[in-house]
């Protein structure tokens, strides 16, 4: 936060002066626009508190651009979001909507991270796992840690777990380390994985990995 130049933020505190939800950004002078760089609350209310006080300002500040939170979708809340699009279009205060993929992340320790996962959906799977994970290539041969590349056994279900190594009669999934943390955090389906190459299996394997990774969409809310 202080790093934002001309900053401006807006909350709430609760009865006992506690900071509970707020936006905060850069404002260009009294008209905007208003480009919030972080939106934090705790519960659907309270995102819908911070959305009427952004409304509020409407009368004197043109544009207001943010990251959609993962709770609602912007367009649902603006009145003829096409026509204005098409009124604004090519202007200082222009409407848009605008889709960029700006943040990675990716899996670092493969054992954690599945033993942190819970599927809730009572489906269950096992398979070999064969990950390539090209970061080995810059690394000095001398550090303990080269990557995840490797051949596991992996256990999907309300308690999953990993092993070093393949098991008999199991289907097999190959996969870039990218491609296979999408599928983890429920970035993209393996149908989609699969079409764009990150991912390669068997059509029944994919089809029960899609059944399997019921996962919400992962949405930052503000760039970390």
């Amino acid at each position: 936060m202080g790093w934002t130049e001309e900053p401006l933020g807006l909350g709430y505190r609760d009865e006992e002066g506690k900071l509970t939800h707020f936006v905060w950004g850069r404002c260009k002078g009294e008209y905007g626009p208003f480009h919030i760089h972080a939106l934090a609350y705790q519960n659907r209310q309270q995102l819908l508190e911070l959305m009427a006080l952004l409304r509020s300002l409407g009368d004197q500040i043109v544009l207001v651009t943010l990251f959609e939170p993962q709770h609602v979708q912007l367009q649902d809340l603006i009145r003829q979001p096409f026509r204005n699009q098409r009124k604004t279009e090519g202007g200082k205060y222009e409407e848009g909507i605008k889709a960029e993929a700006w943040w990675q992340l990716r899996i670092n320790d493969l054992a954690t991270c599945i033993a942190a996962t819970h599927l809730s959906n009572h489906s269950t799977l096992s398979l070999n796992l064969t990950l390539d994970d090209p970061i080995r290539h810059h690394l000095d041969s001398s550090l303990p840690w080269q990557g995840i590349s490797g051949e596991y056994t992996l256990h999907l279900g309300q308690e999953c777990k990993v092993s070093a190594g393949h098991s008999k009669k199991l289907p097999q999934l190959n996969a870039s380390v990218g491609g296979f943390s999408r599928l983890w955090l429920g970035a993209a389906s393996a149908t989609r994985l699969a079409t764009s190459g990150d991912v390669t299996a068997a059509d029944d394997l994919i089809e029960n990995l899609d059944r399997v990774f019921l996962l919400p969409t992962p949405a930052t809310g503000w760039q970390f």
